[in-house]
């Protein structure tokens, strides 16, 4: 089996990630409205991150665990260490709060996720715990490559599902500080992983059967209608559905996000009118660094409210709290370590 996909850029999928981020960090930093579509956006991630990296490795023979692993390590674990430590002293010099030795040892391993403990898994820069999961599906990924190339298409389907219904089932009958930890989970978010696998598998299919015939812009306008109005649906069900709070944080996102990814994989090239709204140079630059500006926020975030807050008063500004301005100082750091750094560790 040779590599016949080529590494193209699907850049819908880039302007949404500009998006996604977008939404998640402006609820961390507050900004009311956020919650559901937070949620939405953390599905997108991981299974987005198993979409792309079977677009990029599905159709190659073999892949090395260890090259494979250490590509995504020298992205991931820098950067993280560089905001575990702004985090650590900060909350030490302004806050007096010191973390036992042995919370920070599993947060800068990125292990601190599988520890179902609360104090732990949120602990220091809290949002680091999408790492621990998300390198915990980069690390089984080689091995979950060879075993579901053995699988049929339909049998890994239902394996999905299976494993879908289950985790499902699970949320419903469980405690909301066990479905916390769920949320956060390595092993269930591996689940979210394994579906952007197996929808690369269903895109190779559909493409197996059109050829990839022209898709006209009226036809590709509709498709991207579809995971729009699934979103729109999802929003409305769980704030109108006491039966689906159980499942809101991850379950009922599944189907929207797989809709958005197959359909911006399928018309890449090709897109209608709703995908050429979203492919301006900004979306597209700040997609790029999305990943540097997640893992930075909180860093930043501590750093205004601690350094420039308080300086502003001395310039008659009143300045209490302002995410917008988090917001671009987080963005203007991640740019130049997306684009000088990150691209580098992709080669």
């Amino acid at each position: 089996m040779s590599q016949t996909k080529p590494r193209v850029e699907i850049k819908t999928l880039t302007a949404w990630r500009a998006l996604w981020v977008a939404f998640i960090v402006l609820y961390h930093y507050q900004v009311a409205g956020f919650n559901d579509l937070t949620r939405c956006g953390v599905a997108f991630f991981f299974i987005s991150s198993g979409f792309l990296s079977m677009w990029h490795y599905g159709e190659r023979e073999r892949i090395g665990w260890r090259s494979y692993v250490w590509r995504h390590a020298r992205k991931i674990y820098p950067l993280h260490w560089l905001t575990l430590a702004v985090v650590l002293g900060l909350n030490y010099h302004f806050r007096g709060i010191s973390e036992p030795a042995s919370t920070i040892a599993a947060n800068a391993l990125l292990l601190q996720a599988f520890i179902p403990v609360k104090t732990v898994y949120y602990s220091i820069n809290t949002l680091s715990w999408f790492l621990s999961a998300l390198m915990f599906c980069y690390a089984l990924f080689p091995l979950l490559i060879r075993l579901t190339r053995r699988l049929r298409l339909r049998y890994f389907a239902l394996l999905v599902t299976v494993a879908a219904v289950t985790i499902a089932v699970v949320l419903s009958n469980v405690g909301v500080e066990v479905r916390e930890y769920l949320y956060v989970c390595p092993v269930v978010r591996l689940l979210d992983f394994l579906i952007g696998m197996l929808l690369w598998r269903i895109v190779k299919a559909i493409d197996s059967v059109d050829n990839r015939k022209t898709i006209s812009f009226g036809t590709a306008t509709a498709l991207e209608l579809l995971p729009l109005i699934l979103v729109a649906q999802a929003l409305f069900l769980v704030n109108s559905s006491e039966q689906l709070k159980a499942v809101e944080d991850s379950v009922v996102w599944w189907l929207p996000m797989s809709a958005l990814i197959v359909v911006a994989s399928r018309l890449n090239r090709s897109e209608g009118a709703f995908g050429r709204l979203l492919l301006t140079p900004p979306l597209m630059f700040y997609g790029r660094c999305s990943f540097e500006t997640y893992i930075l926020q909180s860093a930043v975030a501590m750093s205004v409210a601690f350094f420039v807050f308080p300086l502003s008063s001395h310039f008659g500004l009143s300045l209490q709290s302002s995410p917008t301005l988090c917001y671009v100082v987080a963005l203007a750091i991640a740019a130049p370590i997306a684009h000088k750094i990150s691209l580098r560790c992709k080669r």
